[in-house]
């Protein structure tokens, strides 16, 4: 999995709970995200003013967050199942000349937890766009792997369209509310409460990005082949 520096320091002002879980393990494990990057320090450098505008702040305080803080935790306290050396290792070869080079840290990080982070982490668009990419080459299980992801990816992208939406519309009155829905070219309901029309305008406006796009075209071209989410009849 790719991440720019750009998309980590956006994914890390954007999920600051996250981020600060990592630190946890960085600190507890002496281990680091990569040899060159230490997510303490992309912290840091996320919050001086030449840092890119995150856009949204998504708080991380449902019960699928609590329990994954709890589980590195509880995991922390536990001795390591391997030792822990990526942190130590140059980034690329020897430090010094003449010196004998020692295992070359990868360039990116290979190990489950810090994949499973880099995934949390990067932002869904990226994501979402590979996952698009790695599709036409993949078939049979690999292929379902791809959907998965892409899906929950999907589905998470929707909901940060969703919270970025309705605090964008908080206080809007209904003609402004219907306007809006008039500009966005979405059938206004009269019906519908705020919150339902709110939704209506944040989906419309998710499956008009990059990734809604990528991830529609890559179901789609699946079904061609024969290879759905959906379970058969």
């Amino acid at each position: 999995m790719f991440a720019s520096k750009l998309d980590l320091l956006l994914a890390i002002a954007r999920r600051p709970r996250l981020a600060e879980l990592c630190t946890e393990v960085e600190s507890a494990r002496g281990d680091s995200f990569r040899p060159d990057w230490r997510i303490t320090d992309q912290i840091e450098f996320s919050r001086r003013p030449t840092a890119p505008d995150p856009g949204i702040v998504l708080p991380d305080d449902g019960p699928d967050m609590d329990l994954l803080e709890r589980q590195i935790r509880t995991a922390l306290q536990q001795p390591p199942g391997k030792a822990v050396d990526l942190a130590a290792r140059p980034a690329s070869g020897p430090a010094c000349g003449g010196c004998a080079a020692g295992p070359t840290a990868p360039d990116l990080p290979s190990r489950p937890f810090w994949r499973g982070i880099l995934t949390m982490m990067t932002t869904s668009t990226q994501r979402l766009l590979e996952l698009s990419a790695a599709a036409p080459a993949a078939d049979g299980e690999d292929l379902l792997d791809l959907l998965r992801e892409g899906n929950v990816l999907y589905h998470q992208g929707l909901q940060e369209t969703h919270q970025a939406t309705a605090t964008r519309l908080q206080g809007l009155t209904t003609t402004d509310l219907a306007a809006t829905a008039d500009a966005a070219k979405v059938p206004y309901d009269a019906t519908r409460d705020h919150a339902e029309m709110v939704l209506l305008l944040a989906l419309a406006e998710w499956d008009m990005t990059p990734a809604a796009l990528a991830y529609s075209a890559m179901v789609e071209d699946a079904a061609r082949r024969g290879i759905s989410l959906l379970p058969e009849e």
